[in-house]
């Protein structure tokens, strides 16, 4: 059994739809006898970091989840704040995470002063205004219009446009890759919102399938830093470089909102539930 765990931060509907939509069963809850019995665990997150830490105390969640996640090795993917709360610490609350990886999470921070835009926008606040785009109407984008392109229209699409950058200029953008950073983060603001690529550092079972030029949603002013490297699966630029996927063990995470990214979302969960 797959159980989504609810401690009263996520959209977790959402992920059950999107599970139900690859055939694979589920159950989202907060009962300690379901998360014993669990095959693997979705650990979502919306929210927060304090206050999630905060409620997985009160639901008495926190023993089980160590037990599981811990000593039996129950493979967990952690969603956003989801994979955040597997940290040590986060600057959201000034608390202490879980703990299960080591490394703590921070506010996107800036060089220039493009914070301006954005000092009374809280991540909580940034998580409310995803959660405005409801299940119900988020599931007009149905299956079959989605479905309107096609995988070999889409890859066409995608490597047709991907040529268009030469190796030349690919090349020019590389070597000067911290200075066009810089000045792209004069223009940026926080929360980080919409649709952003990925870096694939390492293969991973999570991944499998999914190209580097592949885009995710993304909705969080946090992130992970001080990870070590061995745990970076992929990584992101908004101003700088951040983990986007992690993985220690039979534990994962994604930053981004997979349930919020169309096909390319769904293969995210499909590949959790096929591979780990």
């Amino acid at each position: 059994m797959i159980v989504i765990v609810d401690y009263g931060m996520g959209n977790l509907r959402s992920i059950l739809k999107k599970l139900e939509m690859i055939k694979v069963k589920a159950v989202i809850s907060s009962k300690v006898e379901d998360i014993k019995s669990a095959e693997k665990l979705i650990f979502p997150g919306v929210g927060h970091f304090g206050q999630g830490m905060k409620n997985i105390k009160e639901y008495g969640l926190l023993p089980v989840l160590n037990t599981k996640v811990l000593e039996e090795k129950t493979p967990i993917l952690g969603v956003c704040l989801g994979m955040q709360l597997f940290s040590e610490w986060s600057e959201e609350g000034n608390v202490a995470g879980l703990g299960w990886i080591k490394g703590k999470i921070v506010r996107f921070h800036f060089d220039d002063k493009s914070q301006e835009f954005s000092d009374d926008v809280s991540q909580e606040s940034s998580d409310d205004r995803i959660q405005e785009f409801s299940d119900d109407r988020f599931q007009k984008f149905s299956d079959d219009r989605f479905q309107k392109f096609s995988d070999d229209r889409f890859q066409k699409f995608s490597d047709d446009r991907f040529q268009k950058f030469s190796d030349d200029r690919f090349q020019e953008f590389s070597d000067d890759k911290p200075q066009v950073l810089k000045r792209m983060a004069k223009k940026l603001s926080i929360p980080h919102v919409g649709w952003n690529t990925i870096d694939i550092r390492k293969d991973s079972s999570l991944i499998k399938g999914i190209s580097r030029s592949t885009r995710f949603y993304f909705t969080h002013s946090y992130h992970f830093d001080e990870l070590e490297e061995e745990y970076v699966i992929a990584t992101t630029s908004y101003g700088y470089d951040f983990p986007s996927i992690i993985k220690r063990d039979n534990m994962y995470g994604t930053q981004f909102h997979p349930e919020k990214s169309h096909l390319t979302g769904l293969e995210i969960y499909k590949n959790f539930i096929d591979y780990t």
